[in-house]
Parts: structure tokens; C-alpha cells; sequence
């Protein structure tokens, strides 16, 4: 019964299992994120944060570009949490693969 909606942290609910404390050494989002309302990306980053392991990865496939933007100064915010960013890679001429 669980939905997706414009919540990120619902969404991230919803993608990792509702209740789950299980903790993973890389998160890969495939354009999840880039669905959402931009007021919803602190939730839905720090939430998967919570799910990651010490020195985990945690990856975002998006059609932001690999420079500047939003995913960026979302994950700037929410340092100490999270290091700079380690990567920025296109996979194509549409989508990039932001690494931290």
C-alpha cells in the first residue's frame, strides 16, 4: 500500500523498504531524484545517507549536468555528513553520474 509521491523521503521509502535499517556500501539513483520537487531532495539525500555504510558510495544517474546545479549544492549542504563530491561523469549526452 505504500505510494510514490513527491515526498523524498517517501520515496526513499519506498525504494530501500519501509522500516528497513539495512545499510548498503553504494546507492545508485536512476533518475529518482531528478523526478522529485527540488524542496524534496534534502529529505530524499539524507535519507539515503542514513542507509549507507561508513565509506559508502552513494550515485546519482541525472540530467543534471556534471558541473553545477542542484544535487550538488543539496549535498554541499548536508556536510560534515556527506564529502565533496568525488566524481562527476557523463554516461551519455543525457544523463551524468554524480559520485559522492
Amino acid at each position: 500500500d505504500d505510494v510514490l509521491d513527491s515526498s523524498g523521503a517517501d520515496c526513499l521509502q519506498v525504494a530501500l523498504g519501509k522500516g528497513s535499517i539495512q545499510k548498503f556500501n553504494l546507492i545508485l539513483d536512476v533518475e529518482l531524484l531528478d523526478s522529485l520537487s527540488v524542496k524534496d531532495y534534502p529529505a530524499f539525500c539524507s535519507g539515503a545517507l542514513d542507509r549507507l555504510q561508513a565509506g559508502g558510495l552513494l550515485m546519482f544517474a541525472s540530467h543534471e549536468s556534471e558541473a553545477y546545479g542542484t544535487i550538488k549544492r543539496t549535498m554541499r549542504e548536508l556536510r560534515p555528513r556527506v564529502e565533496p563530491r568525488v566524481a562527476a561523469e557523463p554516461l551519455d549526452d543525457q544523463l551524468t553520474l554524480h559520485v559522492y
